[in-house]
């Protein structure tokens, strides 16, 4: 999870982040709950091919993404 919110926030959102796990340190608490309210968490949601009911300007991750949209045949017309 860590690693991907690094990856998709601004850096400049991810300050507040960093302050309350440097301040956490190697404590045995639950860190999720205390950055929780930062809002950077992710939601998850069963069916990929729902995606334009998320709300605006969500980023999307799929994983095994062919799975749900198959790659077109090499030559196709693209989609409308």
């Amino acid at each position: 999870w860590l690693y991907w919110v690094r990856r998709v926030y601004p850096k400049k959102k991810l300050v507040k982040l960093e302050n309350v796990l440097d301040a956490a340190g190697d404590t045995v608490v639950d860190k999720f709950d205390m950055v929780k309210p930062l809002n950077l968490h992710f939601t998850h949601f069963e069916d990929p091919r729902s995606w334009m009911d998320l709300p605006k300007r969500s980023v999307l991750l799929i994983d095994e993404c062919q799975q749900y949209f198959p790659p077109r045949p090499t030559g196709s017309k693209v989609p409308a």
